[in-house]
């Protein structure tokens, strides 16, 4: 997306690895809910090695703005209807069949969950959820409890930014315009927790995926200094939220990692460390990388589905829990999750764009 901000058209060179990284996070994330409580008895251990989905939706993220700037950059026509048709259509589709599966799954809950109320569905539905029980001031809480719902705003959110600011600000001053912006709210956050704040804090992380692929695409080496704006962004808002974690410690504040003010800071150094491993990972010619991710190349297609459908089907609906033999459920839930995230995509999504686009 961009004029004189405009990247050149994207070099015909193969972007497996985010393929892989995509993949491999999504089944990452399924697998941490599928696995982590019924299996660590029988793998020690596992628990911890599964305890960071946190961090995997933060490779989301990162890959989220590679991909989109790598895709749009050389578009210069795109006007912005077409772009939120063609982003309503990738996310909306599979959020609302995952909402309506959440709606048949807990309708009759007794007592009623709060969350399954109509002005939470059109909170949800406007993209204003957030995970209301780990982090403060959040505007709607996630429909029906399905958790992994709570990215999903923050993605569209910075969807909605990157058009205005690659088309309207020159390309040389879109990353200052990301970092005042976000550390901004940084301050802003750091004494008044808040969604709004929340979701411009953390469009500084997906913003490094787009400066990554610019860099990319202008042919110039991937390095530390090639985005050393977004870095230093990223490490100022590291700070400030350290800051926060510290002010509660000192007031004798029971912290814990996955809830606000730790989890925010969880974040940011994730994104860090993310992108410092990539950038080390590019120079060494991604060594070993094939042998690790390769694999999850062929599920990089149902990622999406995976993400949102594995939550509902498995750990709300539960169809297999009459089978006692616990890693023969577990394996069977595996792949009951891929079944029908391939038919949600080959044939549900698939049949929404031609509806649409």
């Amino acid at each position: 997306m961009n004029s004189s901000a405009h990247s050149p058209a994207p070099a015909p060179v193969s972007l497996w690895q985010l393929d892989a990284a995509r993949g491999g996070a999504a089944c990452y994330i399924a697998a941490g809910h599928l696995c982590r409580d019924k299996l660590d008895l029988f793998v020690p251990g596992l628990r911890w090695l599964l305890d960071f989905g946190q961090e995997a939706v933060i490779v989301f993220f990162l890959l989220s703005g590679f991909v989109i700037h790598w895709s749009t950059a050389h578009k210069p026509g795109l006007t912005f209807g077409a772009y939120l048709r063609a982003r309503a259509v990738r996310i909306y589709p599979l959020f609302i069949l995952t909402l309506l599966l959440g709606l048949l799954l807990t309708q009759r809950q007794i007592p009623p969950d709060p969350r399954l109320s109509w002005p939470v569905l059109l909170g949800n539905m406007l993209m204003l959820q957030d995970w209301a029980t780990i982090k403060p001031g959040v505007w709607v809480d996630v429909y029906a409890g399905i958790l992994v719902l709570w990215s999903l705003s923050y993605e569209w959110w910075f969807y909605m930014l990157y058009y205005p600011i690659s088309r309207k600000i020159s390309a040389s001053r879109q990353v200052w315009v990301v970092a005042i912006l976000s550390l901004s709210q940084a301050l802003i956050y750091l004494w008044l927790p808040n969604q709004l704040s929340r979701f411009l804090l953390y469009f500084s992380i997906w913003w490094t995926g787009v400066e990554l692929a610019r860099t990319k695409l202008a042919g110039r080496p991937l390095h530390a200094r090639a985005v050393g704006v977004s870095l230093s962004t990223m490490a100022l808002a590291a700070v400030v939220l350290g800051c926060g974690v510290w002010r509660d410690a000192a007031a004798g504040v029971a912290l814990r990692a996955g809830t606000h003010p730790v989890l925010e800071l969880r974040h940011f150094l994730a994104a860090l460390l993310i992108t410092g491993g990539a950038l080390i990972w590019h120079h060494l010619k991604w060594a070993g990388f094939r042998t690790l991710f390769g694999g999850f190349v062929r599920v990089a297609p149902l990622t999406y589905a995976i993400y949102l459908l594995h939550e509902p089907i498995v750990l709300h609906a539960n169809p297999l829990g009459f089978i006692t033999n616990v890693p023969l459920q577990t394996a069977l839930n595996a792949a009951l999750v891929l079944l029908v995230a391939w038919v949600a995509e080959h044939y549900f999504q698939r049949w929404c764009r031609r509806l649409f686009l």
